[in-house]
């Protein structure tokens, strides 16, 4: 029971209350978070895509996603997602409905996929949105929904920062789990209880 109340803690101390949504730049508390609300974690690496695409769908069942830009969209050569033009939005959709949380690590980079600081605004379908002075290419943010399924995430450059392209790494989803899983975590919980 204290390790719950000092996460609440942590959780409180590290991230920011939106009308729906928490965000974070932690992704141990993003994880922690998409737990506490019932969420199974997959992720997205973007390794099995390379070179240029118009637009770019991956993922399968509730972490289905399409990445679009205007331009298009290039996978470079370690999965970084990125725009194919300087200074454009990325934006990732999500069709299934299931996903309830979302993160990774978004960043500018170069033409070459170099790293350039600066800042980053996330934003959500439903207008929440999150400005980040990025330092790192390392640097997480995630969002957490506290009642509706995100439909999508753009991923843009703040103020003037010229030939910027906007970079994402290692997506974390945090999705409604099929039914089956769901009582297998439900059965978990209960027997991973301890007694008073």
């Amino acid at each position: 029971m204290r390790y719950l109340a000092l996460s609440i803690s942590v959780a409180a101390l590290t991230a920011s209350a939106h009308a729906k949504f928490i965000t974070t730049n932690d992704k141990s508390v993003f994880e922690l978070l998409s737990q506490q609300g019932g969420y199974a974690l997959a992720g997205e690496n973007f390794s099995a895509y390379s070179g240029f695409y118009p637009s770019l769908a991956g993922g399968s069942g509730s972490t289905a996603w399409q990445a679009t830009a205007l331009g298009g969209v290039y996978v470079g050569p370690s999965g970084q997602l990125s725009t194919n033009n300087a200074d454009a939005a990325l934006t990732l959709s999500f069709s299934s409905g299931d996903v309830y949380a979302i993160g990774g690590n978004f960043f500018l980079t170069d033409i070459n996929f170099g790293f350039l600081p600066g800042l980053v605004q996330v934003e959500l379908a439903d207008g929440s949105s999150y400005i980040a002075n990025i330092q790192s290419a390392n640097a997480f943010s995630g969002f957490v929904s506290l009642g509706s399924a995100i439909s999508q995430i753009t991923i843009s450059p703040f103020g003037v920062q010229p030939n910027a392209y906007v970079t994402a790494t290692n997506l974390c989803f945090g999705v409604v789990p099929a039914p089956g899983a769901a009582a297998l975590l439900a059965v978990a919980g209960l027997v991973g209880r301890r007694r008073r």
